[in-house]
């Protein structure tokens, strides 16, 4: 596990001193270089977790500008589920005007001493339900969708660091140091770079090298983060509402009891 960042300028400067390069304007291509390295792996730890308040206009919100991939959509307060209808999103409030009803009827049943039941009907909020009433959201290229027509959902993702001048962090972890910079001087060579000492396939197999390394040292968790995927996943019966409160889980799973009162497992 890896807790800290550095910024790429370090990794930068140790290419410069090694190759001697003069000019400048492979200098300028490391900045485009070097994040290449980070968007090809997707690793979950390097990654900066983000939420940003999306307008919808229309059914369709531009997504935040640096997502690599989404956590989850947030509605009022509850989690919004992905709906995967083929129906084109923006024609729902035309066919069906029910889904823009702001509330819900609840329908209960009480019983009455003669064995009848009378029927209770309560109006609720839509917006109180533990999943928002029929609506959903779907991905477009740039966009978010939803389907309902107007309104605000935060969206929770992940996006790479950046440093106060806008520069990429990197996990400061040196096999991964060493794997961007082979990375990098193999570019410098396909980009017309006359290297004296390595050629371009020695460049790319210690970046792969490297890059293996890298991956299980950033990767592996530490011991935290492995309780809590032992009380995430390591159980019989997934948590109560998993998916409604965003997979958040604050006990491990109950001890079993196979001796039981009444001849069987039960829950501690």
């Amino acid at each position: 596990m890896v807790y800290k960042s550095v910024s790429i300028d370090s990794v930068i400067g140790k290419i410069i001193r090694d190759t001697r390069i003069q000019d400048a304007s492979y200098i300028i291509d490391m900045h485009e270089w070097i994040p290449e390295v980070m968007s090809t792996l997707r690793w979950e730890a390097p990654l900066h977790p983000d939420f940003q308040d999306v307008r919808i206009h229309f059914h369709k919100g531009r997504l935040p500008c640096g997502l690599i991939y989404i956590d989850a959509v947030e509605h009022y307060g509850h989690r919004l589920p992905h709906g995967n209808s083929v129906k084109n999103i923006r024609t729902r409030h035309h066919d069906d005007p029910s889904v823009n009803v702001p509330f819900v009827s609840v329908i209960t049943q009480i019983p009455v001493p003669d064995g009848n039941f009378l029927w209770s009907s309560t109006l609720i909020a839509a917006n109180q339900l533990p999943l928002h009433h029929n609506a959903y959201y779907q991905l477009e290229m740039d966009y978010i969708l939803t389907s309902f027509e107007k309104g605000h959902v935060r969206v929770h993702y992940r996006t790479t660091p950046h440093d106060e001048r806008g520069l990429p962090l990197i996990p400061d972890n040196q096999a991964f140091k060493e794997c961007v910079y082979w990375y990098v001087r193999d570019k410098m060579i396909g980009a017309g770079y006359q290297d004296k000492v390595f050629k371009e396939e020695t460049c790319y197999e210690r970046y792969q090298f490297y890059l293996e390394r890298a991956s299980c040292e950033i990767d592996f968790p530490s011991p935290d983060m492995m309780e809590e995927r032992v009380n995430t996943f390591a159980r019989f019966i997934p948590p109560e509402n998993y998916y409604s409160n965003f997979f958040e889980v604050d006990h491990p799973e109950h001890r079993l009891d196979p001796m039981g009162p009444r001849g069987g497992y039960y829950y501690l």
